[in-house]
């Protein structure tokens, strides 16, 4: 009995799903829960101190400095509250009713259960 089996990848295919991953990636980092209001008030605040630094001081370096440390540090420390209260919301949310009661598919209902430890 002979085994037929496909022709191998070529380069083109193997760049052309490494390039189709890597589009898929970057096209669903925006729809992550909780970056644009992260990154509003990141770029908010860190636009206000870089103004006040600018027209205190008249010293670009410094103020662009000022302003995106501020920006960074928003933005992160905003994003880490808002996922931390979005998870303590699911985990509250499912241990008020049964999992897969929620309308979420068996695999999230799973998925939950061994992060939760049930």
């Amino acid at each position: 009995k002979t085994i037929s089996m496909s022709a191998p990848l070529g380069s083109a295919d193997v760049g052309d799903r490494r390039w189709q991953a890597r589009w898929r990636t970057v096209s669903s980092y925006f729809s992550a829960p909780c970056l644009h209001v992260s990154l509003a008030t990141g770029g908010a605040g860190g636009a206000a101190i870089f103004a006040v630094r600018f027209l205190s001081s008249r010293q670009l370096p410094a103020s662009l400095t000022w302003g995106a440390a501020v920006a960074g540090l928003l933005a992160g420390t905003n994003w880490a509250v808002c996922r931390r209260a979005m998870y303590v919301m699911l985990k509250e949310k499912s241990a008020a009713q049964p999992l897969g009661a929620s309308g979420m598919s068996e695999e999230d209902a799973a998925a939950l259960r061994a992060a939760l430890g049930r």
